[in-house]
């Protein structure tokens, strides 16, 4: 009666480590090599234009930052202009925005109000004020930086994210000089 029941206890125990083994489903693949990214999310633009006449005017968008740590990620966001009219510029840093720049949205993620004059957009473009003319823009792009050392931006979203109805992330905005 022991052996029966030593061997019946033998072959419980080789089947429960048999069946612990992982699975080669393909879902489980699938799942096990995929990354979770992260976006700027656009939550209202207040104004996405500045006056030439007036240095002080100002650029205004609400953004939250959304990751896979919901916002616990987030480590800086680098915005970057470039001057497009009669000539356009090299690319070049505007300014960073770091977590302690950050309020909580309705969503409980970071919330970033991005804005600059357009005194700063013409001096980090590298263009005199004088030379920017009613229609010419000032081209942003955002790059989104987390604490693990990823970074993401505009060329790293497709349609559904940039433009869908519930994301809005395009991670750049175009910003019109007008003549008001």
């Amino acid at each position: 009666m022991k052996k029966i029941v030593l061997k019946l206890m033998l072959v419980a125990l080789t089947v429960g480590l048999v069946s612990c083994e992982d699975s080669d489903n393909t879902i489980d693949n699938l799942f096990a090599n995929t990354q979770t990214g992260a976006f700027v999310r656009t939550l209202e633009t207040v104004t996405e234009e500045v006056n030439l006449n007036d240095p002080s005017s100002a650029y205004e968008i609400r953004v939250e930052v959304q990751d896979e740590q919901f916002g616990d990620l987030f480590q800086s966001l680098d915005i970057y202009v470039i001057f497009d009219g009669d000539i356009t510029t090299p690319e070049a840093l505007l300014t960073t925005y770091t977590p302690s720049d950050a309020g909580n949205s309705d969503n409980d993620l970071p919330e970033l109000t991005l804005s600059s004059t357009f005194a700063e957009l013409a001096s980090a473009a590298g263009v005199p004020q004088s030379d920017v003319m009613d229609g010419d823009d000032f081209d942003l792009r955002l790059v989104l930086n987390l604490t693990d050392g990823r970074s993401y931006t505009d060329t790293d979203v497709n349609g559904n994210v940039s433009g869908g109805q519930y994301f809005q992330a395009p991670m750049a905005y175009g910003i019109e000089a007008s003549d008001l």
